[in-house]
């Protein structure tokens, strides 16, 4: 009987915590235990995306802090610069709010829809929904340049280009310092990307309250030279360094 009580217990914490429909619950809980929750705030007003994080929005959301993979924790490396985001969202936008503590921003990326993580410093964003096999992986650059690819399945090869994806996904960026200039000393830059809701649906996916989607907010951070190794650190903290680590995503929580 006591086992009884605590699998109905610990389903109940998981409807309050995710906010998921029971029906999904069942399918669902199994997969998703042990993740971290990153949540999303609903807002009526839409997000003025500059890439100042100066919206009252930003103000309240969650923020999330990007952590060396525990791969390279067991190696002994440590993360030099520290960075975060933070989600909001409403009908027509998820919204990413991007602030990366960086002495010397450089992205060397002049066009989008191009590999820019091998180009410069780089906020990489991976959407999933739980139940379906595809993914995006979607950039946001110091230079405001942006990238969507699109995986049917994980690590799906050749890489696709969603190029409408990319036309309606917005984003902006500003740098506290100088781009591309080593000799000097940044303080580090910030984005936000709008990423448009209208294409997260067009495979059938539900993008709304108590729908299961997942997230990773991976980073690249050079050094100097895009010739340089770069430090690589993510959101949720994952076992080894591959941002298509897809059991290891985080619950997106859209809260409304």
């Amino acid at each position: 009987m006591s086992g009884k009580i605590t699998i109905v217990l610990s389903l109940m914490i998981f409807v309050f915590l995710t906010g998921c429909d029971m029906y999904n619950c069942r399918r669902f809980t199994e997969d998703l235990s042990g993740r971290k929750i990153v949540i999303a705030k609903y807002t009526n007003k839409a997000v003025n995306v500059d890439g100042r994080l100066d919206d009252p929005q930003w103000e309240t959301a969650e923020s999330y802090t990007l952590v060396l993979p525990l791969d390279r924790q067991g190696k002994g490396m440590s993360l030099r610069e520290d960075g975060q985001v933070s989600f909001c969202w409403d009908k027509d936008y998820l919204y990413v709010g991007i602030k990366f503590n960086d002495a010397d921003v450089i992205a060397t990326g002049q066009e989008d829809n191009i590999h820019h993580y091998k180009l410069g410093d780089l906020c990489e964003i991976f959407l999933k929904p739980i139940n379906e096999t595809y993914y995006w992986e979607l950039y946001a650059t110091p230079a405001s340049r942006k990238t969507a690819f699109y995986f049917p399945t994980k690590l799906h090869q050749p890489i696709i280009i969603d190029n409408e994806f990319c036309d309606k996904m917005i984003v902006r960026s500003q740098i506290t310092g100088t781009l591309n200039k080593s000799d000097d000393k940044d303080s580090g830059w910030t984005a936000e990307m709008a990423i448009p809701v209208k294409q997260l649906k067009k495979y059938g996916a539900q993008f709304k309250e108590g729908q299961f989607w997942t997230v990773l907010a991976g980073r690249y951070d050079y050094f100097n030279s895009i010739e340089a190794e770069p430090d690589l650190s993510a959101f949720p903290e994952i076992s080894i360094t591959s941002w298509h680590s897809l059991d290891e995503y985080a619950i997106l929580k859209l809260e409304k």
